[in-house]
């Protein structure tokens, strides 16, 4: 699912070039998609081979984790906001994000305290895929909670 889907959207912007930092952000959004659609393949398919992080998991612990927490909870909903991306090198890229996780659906941040949301923030290393063009995977992941006024824009 989550390949069709962008490769939907990479024949769609066949007419103009899809830069690296937009096909990063669509991989982000791919797993996004993945998780609230509790597709454990799907998103384990946009976790590099190569996957590690330091508390120790690999790619298949790290599947592993995402399905334990498929299993505890029969709804998941996200907020996912990309707070930065970059390239240091080619073929790699950096992205810090928040998440707000919640059993029931809501719509943003005032909303946080009623459906009990984890805030998480992300940072993450991604790496393209040296077999399929254009895809990102991601290679490395640290987390920390996060607090939902980084969620709120500056203005």
């Amino acid at each position: 699912m989550v390949f069709g889907v962008l490769a939907l959207a990479a024949a769609g912007c066949r007419k103009r070039h899809v830069t690296p930092e937009e096909q990063v952000r669509l991989a982000i959004a791919g797993l996004e998609r993945a998780v609230e659609e509790r597709d454990v393949g799907d998103a384990a398919a946009l976790i590099s081979d190569a996957y590690s992080d330091g508390a120790g998991n690999d790619k298949q612990a790290a599947a592993g984790l995402l399905r334990l927490q498929l299993l505890r909870h029969p709804s998941i909903h996200l907020l996912v906001r990309v707070m930065s991306v970059s390239l240091p090198s080619p073929g790699e890229a950096r992205v810090s994000a928040l998440a707000a996780v919640a059993g029931l659906p809501f719509v943003g941040p005032a909303e946080f305290a009623q459906v009990s949301a984890d805030l998480i923030r992300f940072d993450l290393t991604l790496a393209l895929d040296k077999d399929v063009k254009d895809v990102w995977r991601v290679r490395g992941a640290t987390w920390a909670s996060a607090r939902a006024e980084d969620f709120v824009p500056l203005p």
